[in-house]
């Protein structure tokens, strides 16, 4: 199945309004709409990764001014949570693609380099095909010469 991002009407999906792009509470709001607007962080593209991210940034802020470290990486462990579900969201909705193992199995590509432009060298490398008779000799000695049985 080839990877294509999913209809991104959340909003009317969940029966909301869609967002005022201005960030003000939607023209035709209803308790819903209201209830949305409130919770979702300003300028999210859908509604339930808005929620969560409100309720990450709000984590975050708190593990900040806290004097506690223990609690607050306790916070921080949680947004960490929240990041992950929202990727597994996204990942589920097809709204971002998913990285198959595939891709990673192949070693990265080195982009190719260009030769210099006083260079009277050719780009392409050419390296001989080792014959047959080649391939089956006996490696040399270190010396450079070969062993002999005489």
């Amino acid at each position: 199945m080839k990877w294509k991002p999913s209809d991104p009407t959340r909003w009317a999906h969940l029966n909301l309004e869609d967002p005022d792009p201005s960030g003000g509470m939607p023209k035709l709001a209803r308790v819903p709409d209201v209830l949305a607007w409130a919770l979702v962080l300003p300028g999210a593209t859908d509604p339930v990764e808005g929620i969560v991210d409100g309720v990450r940034v709000e984590l975050w802020a708190l593990a900040d001014v806290l004097p506690d470290r223990r609690v607050a990486d306790v916070l921080f462990m949680l947004g960490r949570r929240l990041d992950a579900a929202t990727l597994l969201l996204r990942w589920t909705d097809e709204r971002e693609r998913l990285p198959m193992e595939e891709e990673f199995d192949e070693p990265p590509r080195s982009p190719p380099t260009e030769p210099d432009e006083d260079s009277d060298q050719d780009p392409e490398v050419t390296r001989e095909i080792p014959s047959e008779e080649t391939a089956t000799k006996e490696p040399k000695e270190p010396n450079g010469e070969d062993e002999c049985d005489e």
